[in-house]
């Protein structure tokens, strides 16, 4: 038996080595480029829309299985759309009424084709777009993709976003006239839009972080599992988040109308934000921070401490949690 098993470790040694010889040979004959390891062939495909064709353009509709989609200024009045992408997996671009479209075209034919040994390279939609002037319509823009990057830059402006993914980061800086909503099923949500109407984010699992942003309307943030931060954010109206696993920070954040956090487990903090009516749940968590401005207190946990500012005057704030302490003060 011990005799066998030494036969067999040598012909494993012996297929492994087999194997790097044969990976250094397919190095060595690409000049030492992995990609040249890759059966994967990528290429780069390029659509420009002139300035006449560019100047209807009001919606902006993507639909894609796998790219990194990248938006950027345009250094002139034409919309240019920059695809890298696998020879067999092409995108369809096209302009009509005023939409345009990216669309995913999937040539794949052969079964092995879907097969992949090596791959160093990431499918990239590239839309270069000009700003438009004040007066005219911003663009409305709507992607639906399975996996990839989002990133919105801060020198281009739309009127609504509507983003559906499920695995890959967003990362948005535009203004944003309306509305924005973004739903991931896995990654982050980075959100630094100095000017929106109103927000929804989503995340299953990843985190949600909202930096200096002004909102005119509601925020909706909901993340199950991950940790929610809002920094320097101005709400005219409500704030609402929502989450199971993971904590909720909130650093100089504050709402006009009310603010309700709710979280299964996990700490809600403050760090001198505040709302006019808050509502504060935590089944296993502690709630603790600084606000700006008095409340009325309502304050209950079942195993922990509590220790609020005994104020009578100011909007009414609610906290309770199961198991955790609750710690509040008010510093101007």
């Amino acid at each position: 038996m011990a005799k066998a098993v030494k036969i067999w470790l040598i012909i494993a040694g012996a297929l492994v080595a087999l194997g790097l010889i044969v990976v250094f040979i397919a190095l060595l004959k690409g000049g030492f480029d992995p990609s040249a390891l890759s059966n994967k062939k990528f290429e780069t495909n390029t659509v420009t829309f002139d300035s006449k064709e560019a100047s209807i353009v009001e919606k902006i509709d993507i639909d894609t299985q796998t790219a990194d989609i990248v938006f950027a200024r345009s250094e002139s009045e034409d919309i240019r759309v920059d695809c890298y992408e696998e020879e067999n997996q092409r995108h369809k671009v096209t302009l009509s009424g005023g939409t345009l479209s990216i669309t995913s075209n999937d040539q794949r034919k052969n079964w092995f084709d879907y097969i992949s040994f090596f791959s160093f390279s990431t499918p990239k939609i590239t839309v270069y777009l000009p700003q438009k002037e004040d007066s005219a319509p911003s663009y409305t823009l709507t992607i639906n993709e399975s996996t990839g990057d989002i990133d919105l830059p801060d020198d281009l402006s739309f009127d609504t976003v509507d983003i559906n993914a499920t695995t890959g980061d967003v990362r948005c800086f535009s203004p944003i006239a309306d509305h924005a909503e973004i739903k991931l099923s896995t990654g982050d949500i980075t959100f630094e839009s100095p000017l929106v109407h109103s927000l929804d984010l989503t995340a299953t699992t990843g985190d949600i972080a909202v930096s200096d942003v002004t909102c005119d309307g509601d925020i909706n943030i909901n993340a199950t599992t991950g940790d929610i931060e809002l920094q320097n954010v101005r709400c005219r109206g409500n704030i609402f988040c929502e989450g199971s696993t993971g904590r909720t920070a909130l650093k100089d954040t504050d709402a006009a109308g009310g603010m309700t956090l709710k979280r299964s487990t996990g700490d809600i903090l403050f760090d001198h934000s505040d709302a006019g009516e808050l509502f504060v749940t935590t089944t296993t968590g502690s709630v603790r921070g600084t606000l700006l401005t008095e409340k009325i207190f309502f304050a209950e946990t079942s195993v922990g401490s509590v220790d609020v500012p005994k104020t009578t005057s100011g909007g009414r704030c609610e906290i309770t949690t199961t198991t955790g302490s609750i710690d509040i003060r008010i510093e101007p």
